[in-house]
């Protein structure tokens, strides 16, 4: 055994650190053969996300899990072992002027396993995907030990089943992530990132204007000015003009005024037609754009990444629409709680809703958060995921309340609410999870329906 780890709801368990992947397969069988469950570890960055588990069990860590195993660099792929961080995938990559095109919070303590178990993505997924699209083949620890393959080192790879997708975002209940081989791309030449302050009446004309747009962004990000500030704050944007006013509209009681972020990137002249393009195009709906100066971009992309996680005591709520609906559905929202961070990829139909510890210490506004905010998705045909939440919502059976103080309040289901229509949808979740899992060894209970 190693050092302990805490898991949400359980405490600190008992961990080991396998140095091999043999080793990694010892662990799981002694494991099983106690009846214990195995809770899968790399930087510990996303171990909040889901229900507390059904049982108790070991942790298995996956920082010695770190090899490059082969970097082909003209075939633009990559097979990394799953302990490795994002920040070291990432220097490798950038040695041959190639980078993986998604945005993941924290990349010098997340890992490549839980990277794919989670299924992250940040402002890039617009006009590059998430990681599904670029995982083309995985292995993984069945609940006997035993490895077990999908896909394979060629992007051009269509024999048998698609079976490594099921991994991706199951969080880690299904099989355990030893090796992933990823496509990657080139990196861009140049980026131009501007910022479009817009006022609320004006919003569905610039998201119109932008969707018939001759450019191609990637990405389109709506922010309202609590979630711009947390973004800025302790940067040197924070005291660009453009901010100041809006700092102060904000003091003065204004909540009618959003930010939208616009990101090029590919070779320059590309970045410099488009740039010009978008503003020629907006003008006449927005009269002045902010572009971000390269200096001030890089500190800010990595707080962009990191922010839907930070801070660590709030509560983040993920939600799914239509695009269409977004703008309606983030003035309604800023309406109603004019102190929650709202932040969208808006062009994906994500939006991300915010409230920080202070603001959830009256259990009568929990309440309303809740109550309103299915009303409303209910109307608008979307769902709903509580990414994070304070510890003190969870209450001593493993639920979260609305009320830590009552024991008998409402209880808030994490994966959200499954409608008449998906129930079907939910049932194939637990059937493959019987299959691939069928001692329910892999993080038992955490995911959707306590799969």
């Amino acid at each position: 055994m190693g050092t302990n780890r805490e898991i949400r709801g359980l405490g600190n368990i008992p961990c080991e650190t396998p140095e091999n992947v043999r080793q990694l397969g010892d662990c799981i069988r002694g494991a099983q053969a106690k009846n214990l469950a195995v809770f899968p570890i790399g930087g510990a960055s996303k171990c909040h996300i889901g229900h507390v588990p059904k049982r108790p069990g070991i942790g298995i860590q996956t920082h010695e899990l770190k090899q490059c195993i082969e970097y082909p660099a003209r075939d633009m792929t990559i097979t990394v072992q799953s302990g490795m961080t994002i920040q070291q995938l990432r220097e490798l990559l950038r040695a041959e002027k190639q980078f993986l095109p998604v945005d993941l919070p924290f990349p010098d303590r997340s890992t490549v396993g839980g990277a794919i178990a989670t299924n992250f993505f940040g402002l890039r997924r617009l006009g590059y995907g998430t990681l599904r699209d670029y995982v083309i083949g995985i292995s993984a620890m069945n609940d006997e030990g035993v490895e077990i393959k999908g896909g394979g080192r060629v992007v051009k790879n269509v024999a048998g089943y698609d079976l490594m997708k099921l991994f991706i975002g199951s969080y880690g209940t299904l099989a355990f992530i030893t090796q992933v081989t990823f496509k990657v791309v080139p990196l861009p030449e140049d980026r131009q990132a501007l910022l479009i302050s817009v006022a609320a009446a004006e919003l569905p004309k610039i998201m119109e204007a932008i969707r018939q747009s001759a450019t191609r962004p990637l990405a389109v990000d709506l922010f309202n000015q609590t979630a711009l500030m947390n973004v800025v704050k302790d940067s040197s944007l924070a005291t660009k003009p453009i901010l100041n006013e809006q700092s102060i509209k904000m003091q003065n009681g204004s909540n009618s005024l959003w930010t939208l972020l616009v990101l090029f990137e590919g070779n320059r002249e590309a970045v410099a037609w488009q740039t010009e393009q978008i503003q020629s195009e907006c003008k006449q709906i927005v009269p002045s754009f902010y572009l971000i100066e390269p200096g001030d971009w890089q500190k800010l992309d990595e707080r962009l990444a990191d922010a839907p996680l930070y801070p660590e005591d709030s509560l983040l709520i993920k939600i799914s629409i239509l695009p269409g609906d977004v703008p309606d559905f983030c003035q309604r929202m800023q309406e109603l709680f004019p102190l929650c961070g709202i932040r969208s990829h808006i062009l994906n139909g994500i939006v991300y809703l915010q409230w920080f510890a202070s603001e959830l210490r009256n259990s009568a506004v929990n309440q309303s958060i809740f109550e309103k905010l299915q009303a409303i998705l209910q109307e608008k045909k979307g769902t709903f995921q509580i990414l994070q939440y304070p510890g003190a919502m969870l209450s001593d059976g493993g639920s979260l309340q609305v009320d830590s103080h009552n024991p008998g309040s409402a209880l808030l289901p994490i994966w959200g609410i499954a409608s008449p229509d998906r129930v079907a949808e939910r049932t194939m979740m637990r059937k493959i999870k019987d299959k691939l899992d069928t001692r329910s060894v892999y993080n038992p209970g955490r995911f959707v329906d306590g799969i």
